[in-house]
Formats: structure tokens, sequence, C-alpha cells
């Protein structure tokens, strides 16, 4: 096996060079970053045609001396995104290397890698992030960085969830202090009957900042047509002395309580 050395290198001085069939291999110190023996076969059992199907985007980290890029090239995927955290390396993707990782995006700081993994978060589906062991054992603290943009979603995703909850239940709250008033109130089924309504207009009235202003057009808007308000602009009905036909509450929530 032909190595020579490339200089310095995060984790440890690089070597590059060539295994007993002329592939292309590289190590940081210790550490190979491929199978040194059969870097193709390591490739292609790194990622399967069924792990590769609807895949069209990769984050990968640690591009290597391209043999995984090479694979995922191979299945189809169409957007490739390669962090090389190895200074040396990327030096040498950025130069002779270049070809192997053409049509590649190459990054190498954490902002960089930190802005894929967001990308590959808003997709949701379609996308992977990668790594071989080789990397995450020699960069445990980028293994982590990558893992901290799930975790802000993990954690904005149980904060949605948690706000669902709360608007449910304020909705049921406020739907049980409402039962009282709803007999004898028309049903939307019937307003076509209530108030015949064709060709007539329909006004919708929100909670604007100028619907204060606006409050004495409410009664004659009633007078014409279908008036149709959400519920915190339920002072529109107070005004125009019930002219609202239809009052709509939706995604329950403190504003709209009082309502």
């Amino acid at each position: 096996m032909t190595m020579a050395s490339t200089g310095a290198a995060t984790g440890g001085g690089l070597q590059l060079g060539t295994n007993a069939r002329g592939e292309l291999v590289a190590r940081v110190g210790d550490v190979w970053l491929e199978d040194p023996e059969d870097p193709v076969a390591a490739a292609r059992a790194f990622m399967t045609p069924a792990q590769a199907e609807g895949v069209e985007l990769v984050v990968l980290v640690g591009g290597g001396t391209g043999h995984r890029v090479a694979r995922l090239r191979e299945l189809g995927v169409r957007h490739v995104v390669a962090h090389e955290p190895v200074d040396a390396l990327r030096e040498q993707i950025r130069g002779p290397l270049a070809p192997l990782f053409r049509g590649c995006r190459v990054t190498g700081t954490e902002r960089e890698l930190a802005a894929a993994v967001r990308q590959t978060l808003a997709r949701r589906e379609g996308t992977r992030l990668l790594t071989s062991s080789a990397y995450a054992r020699l960069f445990p603290a980028l293994m982590a960085a990558c893992a901290e943009p799930g975790r802000q979603a993990l954690a904005a995703a149980e904060d949605a969830f948690e706000t669902g909850r709360h608007r449910a239940a304020l909705g049921a709250e406020q739907l049980a202090a409402n039962v009282a008033r709803l007999p004898g109130k028309v049903k939307v089924g019937a307003l076509a009957e209530a108030k015949p309504l064709a060709g007539k207009p329909a006004f919708v009235v929100a909670a604007g900042p100028s619907l204060d202003r606006n409050l004495h057009l409410v009664t004659a808007a009633g007078r014409r047509g279908a008036i149709f308000a959400v519920t915190t602009a339920a002072r529109a009905e107070e005004h125009a002395g019930g002219a609202v036909d239809v009052h709509v509450a939706h995604a329950p929530q403190p504003l709209g309580a009082p309502h």
C-alpha cells in the first residue's frame, strides 16, 4: 500500500494513497477513513438500494476520498452535501480530488454543517444525514453538533404539541360554557331559510384595529346581506343589536375566551 503524508489535519496527520488495487484511501493518525482493503465494497454496504429509495438529499458527514459520494450518485441521489472536517483532505477535495466530488456541495465549518442539517429537517421527507464509524470516532463533538438542530426541532414540536393540547382543552372549556346559549339559536344550515341570501353579499368582520372605527357600518351591512364574525369581533354584534348572523370560532386561545 502506497501512502503519502499531505500535511497536518484536524484529528491528526492525514495520509493519502492507494491500496493494492490502485483505489484511493486515506487515514488520519491510525484511523482509516475508508476500508483500506476494499473501499468500493464498503461504500456499497454504506447505503443499499432499499435504503436509498425515495432519498433525494443526503448530508454526508465525512466526504473521505469520494467512494461514498460515488455510491450515492450510483443510487440516484440527486443532491449530496459532503461535509469534510479534515482540513487537509478538504483542500484535496477542492483540488486534485475535485472530479470525484463534481456536482456535490462541500462544506467545512460547523455553521455550514448545521445549515445543511436544518435543510434536511425542513424537507422532512426524502433526506438522510449519514456518517461513517471512522468519522464518528474521530469527531464526537461534531456528531453532537449534528444532533443539536434535531434536538431543537424536537423541542419545537413538543412545544407545538403542548400548545395544541392547551388550545384543545381551552376549546372544550369554552364549548361547555356556551352550551346553555345554543338553544333557540339559528343553525348555520338553516340560515338561508331564516334570511334568504341568494344574490346578496356576505360581510366578514374580523377583530382588526379598524373595527372600532367602523362599527357603525355593521348594522347597515346586516340589512344588505349576511354577516360572519370571528369570536373576538363579538362587540360588533353588541353594537349592531344582533345583526351578526354567524360567529366563527377557530383555534381557541386565551384572547377569545371572554367572547
